[in-house]
């Protein structure tokens, strides 16, 4: 599993790059990541978010950050 997460995570950032007139801004690039999530990840994340991150500030990197260590914790 954990090599398919690596796929998937390494897929996402490509799309983000190759596509960057699509993901313009943060907002465009976090909400592509959550819901290219799926069942216990998405629940997991959106739980997160909900209830411990209510800054408007949240960084793409940060977003991705917290899915990478979410899984490999």
């Amino acid at each position: 599993k954990k090599g398919e997460f690596s796929a998937f995570l390494t897929n996402l950032k490509d799309k983000i790059r190759t596509n960057k007139a699509t993901f313009r801004d943060k907002e465009d690039r976090i909400g592509f990541l959550f819901y290219s999530l799926k069942g216990k990840a998405y629940k997991t994340l959106e739980t997160y978010l909900l209830t411990k991150t209510k800054d408007n500030n949240l960084f793409y990197e940060d977003f991705y950050s917290y899915i990478k260590d979410s899984f490999y914790c």
